[in-house]
């Protein structure tokens, strides 16, 4: 999982927190005020830190006026403005939320829908079904907030840009026969995050495999002519 942590201070408690989150195989970007006047941690990067640790000084590039209430309060604002940037940048990987979202919604509304029923399905829906209808309302209250706020980071992401163009599938083929319950997993990664968020896709396909291409919601149309001048060697993007 890629994590930013921001510590404004540069206290030494939260870059060791950053050190270890690093150590368990996450990669850590920690940012810290470096105008900030305040004893600090050990906020150098050592020989043995792990290489998925990344440790950044965020400065206004002036003096930081701690004592003056007023200039404080506008480098404040300033300096969060700095942060903002740098984790947009470095872009915390929200998307890890997107399986269990779906995956326990989806599950709990088809057990609604089939209550009474599991019975009849073969036993690995069945199974899905029961685990579905577990939830309590509170879980499925607070997932559907998760839900909101997944949106609204990807309508920021595509605020910011006229499309996405991202894997639509790790594999290429999908023999029949064979169980393909590792792969639907490892497809539903590209394609949940998409469909979470409402937002029209494309697939561009190419010998052995394909990429999708993303538009924000609401345009279908503007994707679909981008897209079609794709196929003609014409590409433009559509106002």
């Amino acid at each position: 999982m890629r994590i930013a942590v921001v510590d404004y201070s540069g206290h030494a408690f939260a870059v060791q927190l950053s050190r270890a989150l690093a150590s368990r195989g996450h990669e850590v970007m920690h940012l810290h005020f470096s105008e900030f006047q305040s004893p600090h941690g050990e906020l150098e990067k050592n020989a043995d830190d792990p290489g998925t640790l990344t440790i950044k000084p965020v400065s206004l590039g002036k003096p930081f006026h701690k004592y003056s209430f007023l200039r404080r309060r506008f480098q404040e604002v300033a300096i969060g403005r700095v942060f903002a940037a740098e984790i947009e940048a470095f872009a915390p990987d929200f998307w890890a939320d997107s399986r269990e979202i779906f995956g326990v919604i989806q599950a709990h509304e088809a057990a609604a829908i089939h209550q009474g029923n599991f019975e009849h399905f073969e036993k690995t829906i069945a199974d899905r079904l029961a685990w579905g209808e577990s939830f309590s309302a509170a879980a499925i209250e607070d997932l559907r907030k998760r839900h909101v706020a997944f949106r609204s980071n990807m309508d920021r992401l595509l605020d910011q840009h006229d499309f996405l163009m991202l894997p639509c599938a790790p594999i290429s083929a999908m023999p029949a026969g064979i169980d393909h319950s590792e792969s639907r997993l490892k497809i539903l990664r590209y394609t949940t995050p998409i469909s979470l968020a409402g937002m029209p896709a494309v697939v561009l396909a190419a010998p052995g495999g394909g990429v999708q291409l993303v538009a924000a919601r609401g345009n279908d149309a503007r994707l679909l002519a981008f897209a079609a001048s794709l196929k003609t060697g014409d590409a433009t993007l559509p106002s």
